[in-house]
């Protein structure tokens, strides 16, 4: 039997640390002013979503999919992708396609 879940739920200022959500879709939700550091994400489809003034800052993305996403107005500094850091990348396109 499925629990009886409200949908359109409004949770400010919910402190929900050190919780477990398993099997729950969160599509169309807004996060305004969320915290995430130290969480884990595992088999997570972020298809269509965007993140605006977001930091990924000392985050790890591992077996990802980053077919067709852009990335924007954003600091890549100490970024690194298969070790290669990232400003390196640009300044090598930048050299080749002037």
């Amino acid at each position: 039997m499925t629990p009886d879940v409200p949908t359109h739920l409004n949770i400010a200022g919910a402190q929900l640390s050190n919780s477990k959500f398993r099997d729950v879709d969160l599509s169309a939700t807004d996060f305004l002013d969320a915290k995430l550091s130290r969480s884990t994400f595992g088999d997570v489809d972020f298809s269509e979503a965007m993140f605006e003034d977001v930091s990924f800052r000392s985050a790890c993305f591992s077996d990802a999919d980053f077919r067709g996403a852009a990335i924007v107005d954003s600091n890549f500094a100490g970024m690194r992708i298969d070790g290669v850091l990232v400003s390196e990348l640009f300044d090598v396109y930048r050299a080749r396609n002037k």
